[in-house]
């Protein structure tokens, strides 16, 4: 497998939560950001009684032989807080300012610019050089490493050519430090487990009055590890040979997880991570890129973003340099949304009838649609409806949010179908709905069926008004 294609499945599970719809500071669970696979400082660990992990182990089998080697990449986002700060006064360089000058607040804009104080990230890895196996059979490996903390001020000026300097965006990262182990035990030959062990070794004073968000300053965030064999092969945790059952049982995960990547059969990569996964994940070919968003629907969420308000988008592409870089490669090809539609997969294709087969023995299949003639319009108080024409919704069954949120919605009628029991669904799409040509294209998602008696014709509201509910007696 391509080490880029591995990477472009890491990097779904680097970002997964790191932005969510509608990716803008301003939203609720944007301000409350909840992160996979967060290793924090052990203090604040202790503090939350465990609730908050401060080590990962990782165990798997390895079949192994004298040239087997191992490499070991760690990946995680380092938070980095930006705070927006008002000077008390112009300047014409930030050297003329002391700490007294700078006040925070929580947004400020500066002519058609909004800045706000958020949470950034920047991405982290930290590799192991390849191991002999041989050798970690005979020692576990331990190894260090650290990123520094910094403090960065960019000046914002008033706008104009040579506007004065009235605020700055203070972006703070803390010290990381942290630990990784490596050992090999031997179990019957070929057959190895390896364990890796991940350890968060920052301080935090004071760790039982910090918040989460403070404490997410100081760790790892969204960390999973990719593990590489050459001259040998993983075994997988989720489907082992029945020889290796027991010992695969064995294997004891503690915040990741791992899983064979690649294609399918290869077994010299492995994907640890926070979100569990089958073995052979796969970034869907018709996704043009990552959404940030967990449990992403590429086609539901393209369609709120391009739906947004030109203020909405103009605060998600000021918010965050990777938002900015989704909004733009969405706006710049919206065409794609219909490479999003009605895909197919793992289709077996339909066998060749048999050689010997003769005309007459061949059964047609049934198919009760054709004995039904399509039908055409449908008379609803008084009003003849056909295709094309609008009706209010009213559901009657309620039998879910969007009974709900749909009520007093206006509908094109799209079909006008009827089931085996000879019951008549109404095949509408909303008249508001950004995406509603997909609907029209009979796409899941954009058409809403309803029963004659949950909809009003909006032909009787140019002659009563808007119709609220039925009129009594019908």
């Amino acid at each position: 497998m391509k080490p880029e294609t591995v990477e472009k499945i890491a990097d779904a599970i680097l970002y997964e939560g790191y932005i969510l719809y509608p990716y803008r500071p301003s939203s609720i669970k944007n301000r409350q950001r909840w992160n996979f696979g967060s290793i924090c400082p052990r203090e604040y660990s202790d503090a939350q009684r465990g609730t908050e992990a401060w080590r990962t182990q990782t165990e798997c089998l390895v079949s192994a032989g004298a040239n087997t080697s191992i490499g070991i990449k760690i990946r995680f986002l380092h938070t980095v807080a930006r705070q927006v700060c008002e000077l008390a006064r112009p300047v014409d360089d930030l050297s003329e300012c002391a700490d007294q000058d700078f006040r925070e607040v929580d947004s400020l804009r500066l002519g058609d610019r909004l800045f706000q104080t958020w949470q950034e990230a920047i991405d982290r890895t930290v590799e192991i050089p390849e191991m002999h196996w041989a050798s970690l059979v005979r020692c576990p490996q331990e190894f260090h490493f650290d990123f520094s903390a910094a403090r960065e001020v960019e000046p914002l000026r008033e706008p104009g050519s040579a506007g004065r300097i009235v605020a700055a965006l203070i972006r703070t990262r803390h010290a990381l430090s942290g630990a990784v182990r490596i050992s090999v035990q031997p179990l019957d030959a070929p057959l190895f487990r390896l364990r890796v062990e991940l350890e968060n070794l920052g301080l935090l004073p004071g760790a039982e009055d910090k918040t989460r968000d403070q404490a997410m300053l100081h760790s790892f965030v969204s960390c999973h590890s990719i593990f590489r064999l050459e001259a040998g092969d993983f075994v997988s945790l989720l489907d082992p040979p029945g020889a290796f059952q027991e010992a695969a049982a064995q294997c004891e995960n503690i915040g990741n997880y791992p899983v064979l990547v690649g294609e399918t059969g290869e077994r010299h990569t492995v994907l640890a991570s926070p979100v569990i996964l089958y073995d052979y994940p796969k970034i869907a070919p018709e996704s043009a890129g990552n959404l940030f968003d967990g449990t992403e629907i590429d086609e539901i969420l393209t369609l709120r973003i391009l739906s947004m308000t030109d203020e909405e988008k103009s605060e998600m592409r000021q918010a965050d340099e990777r938002g900015r870089k989704m909004l733009e490669r969405i706006e710049a090809d919206p065409e794609h949304l219909a490479n999003l539609h009605g895909v197919m997969k793992a289709v077996e294709p339909e066998p060749e009838p048999e050689a010997d087969a003769s005309p007459e023995m061949a059964v047609k299949e049934w198919n009760p649609w054709e004995e039904r003639p399509p039908i055409q319009s449908i008379r609803i108080l008084g009003v003849e409806l056909k295709l094309g024409d609008r009706v209010r919704l009213h559901p009657q069954k309620n039998a879910d949010i969007m009974d709900i949120a749909l009520t007093g919605r206006v509908g094109i009628i799209e079909a006008i179908e009827q089931d085996l029991e000879d019951h008549i669904q109404l095949a509408v799409v909303l008249d508001d709905d950004p995406g509603r040509e997909f609907g029209m294209m009979r796409q899941p998602g954009h058409r809403f069926f309803y029963s004659p008696d949950e909809v009003i014709p909006c032909a009787l509201e140019n002659e009563l008004g808007r119709v609220d509910r039925w009129p009594s007696g019908k």
